[in-house]
Formats: structure tokens, sequence, C-alpha cells
């Protein structure tokens, strides 16, 4: 059986990182199977060292480390990847959840096809029934290229993403510096993984295999790694495959970045920096073009720009109010 790492970043989440742990703990409580996990705690202020240093499971080896300063997400998940020693490395999210049996199926599936990666279903918000994907094998394997692709970047959800562990060679750390900080850097490194492989192969599990929690509508990120998404798309593999599809996606990347700052001014999503995403949507430049094309788009700009969504909100309530 392939060995397994699973690399948790995380950040001032004790409760929910310890959560995890146990997660992890009782999913390996009926096997035999073989997994260790990493955690790279990204200079918490609360009380995650204690919480991890105190727990223990006989099931599973447990390896902390603690930044001394704050190296951003990417630079977690840059430091989880090399210091796994592991064939496949499946990084996951402090505070997302595994499903009964995850571990099992995820190694079945990497045994049964040795993927460059592994992407699988995930359920969110909690107890939804639509599924990432709707592939007809349990197991499904793609080899080519273009479809490899746009399965990587189809769901950017941290969590889905198992990989194949590679020694990165000096060229290969270059050629994804340009997409260190853009907030997925991990899509980048899959990309590098495939592009390295002799016969490139990803697999899709279309059963969940873990789900957010309650507080999936409450976001870290800023805007900026929402509008900048597209850049994702210019890995070289990419570019030598789909040489047009950063300048296609860019269009969409506008269009999303307006639905989250919208959903953010409605209450639908929270921010931990309010104050932040108020600055970037007041420097949020008009693209004439992209918004003629998406009228939805186009009226939620509106209502950001001019200052209108409070107004927006208080005509919702009214109008709800007198529905019959």
């Amino acid at each position: 059986m392939p060995s397994l790492s699973i690399v948790i970043p995380t950040y001032n989440r004790a409760d929910k990182l310890l959560r995890l742990l146990k997660n992890i703990d009782v999913e390996l409580s009926n096997s035999n199977l073989i997994v260790q996990a990493l955690v790279s705690d990204n200079a918490s202020s609360d009380d995650t060292q204690e919480k991890v240093t105190n727990f223990k499971s006989s099931r599973f080896n447990l390896h902390y480390y603690r930044q001394e300063k704050n190296i951003g997400f990417d630079g977690n998940v840059r430091f989880l990847y090399e210091a796994a020693k592991t064939d496949y490395v499946w990084f996951f999210s402090d505070d997302d959840i595994l499903l009964p049996g995850a571990i099992a199926m995820a190694l079945e599936g990497i045994k049964a096809t040795v993927p460059d990666v592994l992407l699988f279903s995930f359920i969110q918000p909690p107890g939804s029934k639509t599924r990432t994907f709707n592939e007809p094998n349990r197991f499904a394997v793609f080899t080519e290229p273009k479809k490899i692709i746009q399965f990587v970047a189809q769901y950017p959800k941290v969590s889905i993403y198992v990989c194949r562990k590679i020694e990165l060679s000096e060229a290969q750390k270059r050629e994804l510096e340009p997409f260190y900080e853009n907030g997925f850097y991990w899509i980048d490194l899959c990309y590098s993984i495939i592009a390295a492989s002799s016969q490139p192969k990803i697999c899709v599990i279309s059963e969940p295999l873990a789900s957010c929690d309650e507080g999936f509508n409450n976001i870290r990120f800023d805007a900026s790694v929402c509008l900048e998404r597209y850049s994702i798309f210019y890995h070289p593999f990419v570019r030598a495959h789909l040489p047009n599809m950063a300048d296609v996606s860019r269009r969409q990347s506008y269009y999303d970045v307006i639905q989250l700052m919208f959903a953010v001014k409605m209450g639908a999503i929270n921010s931990e920096n309010p104050e932040l995403f108020e600055k970037e949507i007041r420097s949020l430049q008009i693209r004439v073009v992209p918004l003629l094309k998406n009228p939805r788009s186009l009226f939620q700009y509106l209502l950001l720009s001019l200052n209108l969504v409070p107004l927006f909100k208080a005509y919702k309530r009214i109008w709800a109010f007198w529905l019959p």
C-alpha cells in the first residue's frame, strides 16, 4: 500500500485542528492503514501548540512544526509538501471534516490507479447533495492533458487534493516561483508534478470524501486572491496545452470577485477582514466590455460601486415581508 501523509496548514484554529486530528484518529481506528499527519502552525497566537502537543494517538504519527513567523498560506503549503516523506501528500484544511471511510477510499484509489493527482467530491454547504464530480466510474482515470488541466482547477478547495510526492528540482522550484503567494500555489504545484510525470494521470473520485463545517461562510482570504485566480493558468504545463486558458479565465475571475464582494456586503459570507474588503471594493476597476456581457455582474458592480447594497438589502426585506 502506498504511504500517505495528511498535511495540515493551520493558523489560530486550535479547536478545529484538534477536531480534525481526532477525526483522523477515528478514521484509522478500525483499519491497519499506515498514515502520518503533518501540521504546520503559521505562528498562531492561540493555544494551537499546547493542544497539538497534548494530543496523543496510537494510530498515526503526528509531526508538528511551528513557524517562527507567519509565512502565509502558500508558504505553509510549500513547507508541508517539502517536509512530507511519503509516496503521496494529502493537503487538508484545518476546518474541514473527513467523512467516514475517506482515508481508506483515497488509499484504495491511489493503489488502483497510481495517479499523479487524486481528486474527490466535497460537500459544501453541510448536507448538500450536489457532487463536485459526476463520473460514472468509481475511480475515473484521465490522461489527456487538456482534461487533466481542467479537472485540477475545477474546484479549488485545498482539501480535495492528494498528489504524488516528488523531489522538486531547482528548475521546477523556479518554475513555481511566480505562483507563490497567489493563494492557489498547490494547484500549480500539482501541474508541476503532472508535467514531470512520464505518463501524466489523474484519478477522480465522485463520491464525497470530505465536508466543510458549519463555519464554511467565514473566509480569511482577501478579494484579490479571487480576482487573480486566472493566473494559475500561466503555468508552463497549461500554456503548452491550453495557451489561451489564462486569458479566457481572466474574465470569469472578474465576475467571481464581484460576486464574492457582493456576497460579503449582503452578509451571506463573513470576512475576517471587512475593512480590507471595503478598500478592495472601492478600488475595483470597471471593465466595461465584460460587464456588458454579464448583466448580473453589472448590476452587482453598480450596487457595490454606488454603495447601494444597504438599500438593496432593505428592499429585499420589504419585498419578502409583503410576499404571500
